[in-house]
């Protein structure tokens, strides 16, 4: 069987890595996984022509949103949420999954980190709309989010809103007067180092961290 992660840049994921250790630690010797460039135009043609050997794939940015209008199925918190990661083909259709809100809640709730106090995100594409639905799921009301660009945070604020969770949108050159509780980044590497380096230099640093 075969499966891959796609998305534009794609060389850096290291997916192939786990999926491939996952495989060979389940005696899935005849099942592969590559990594493979691919960009939103590109995103329908692919999808729609892996044939019966394909078990699924993985979706990194910019696809998690692109993809949802080429599911024929799709899990109830990829659509809160705005965005699908992982894609399985059945013979029944193509099925969406979101495995990113879960991924982050059980890596806040193994190190102990909650969602109580102010939480602030970096970014607000499809990983910080997922984001946003696993502070939900801790019971969190409200969140800060730093964007880059307001005029493109509009599908965070829809996914805010089917989560019921307020958002203010601030600045990546600003930074709020107290040190929130729990900071999550969901920009590439090197994205948010500005904004690092000031709170470095204010001394404000977060009670826990999600890279």
């Amino acid at each position: 069987m075969k499966a891959a992660v796609l998305g534009s840049p794609v060389a850096h994921s290291l997916s192939p890595a786990l999926h491939r250790a996952a495989y060979a630690g389940l005696g899935l010797d005849d099942w592969t996984y590559e990594a493979v460039e691919c960009d939103d135009a590109a995103l329908a043609a692919y999808v729609t022509s892996r044939g019966p050997e394909w078990a699924g794939l993985s979706l990194t940015m910019p696809l998690k949103r692109t993809v949802l209008p080429l599911l024929d199925h799709t899990d109830q918190l990829a659509v809160v949420a705005g965005g699908a990661n992982t894609v399985v083909f059945r013979p029944e259709g193509r099925y969406g999954y979101n495995t990113d809100v879960q991924g982050i809640v059980d890596a806040l709730t193994e190190v102990g980190a909650t969602a109580a106090g102010s939480v602030t995100i970096i970014g607000a594409g499809a990983t910080a709309c997922s984001a946003l639905a696993a502070l939900a799921e801790f019971g969190a009301a409200a969140a800060d989010v730093v964007v880059r660009d307001p005029s493109r945070a509009a599908d965070l604020l829809a996914a805010a809103d089917r989560l019921n969770v307020h958002v203010r949108l601030l600045s990546l050159t600003a930074l709020t007067d107290a040190a929130p509780g729990l900071l999550i980044s969901t920009v590439p590497a090197g994205a948010a180092d500005g904004y690092a380096e000031r709170i470095r230099v204010t001394g404000r640093a977060p009670a826990a961290v999600l890279d």
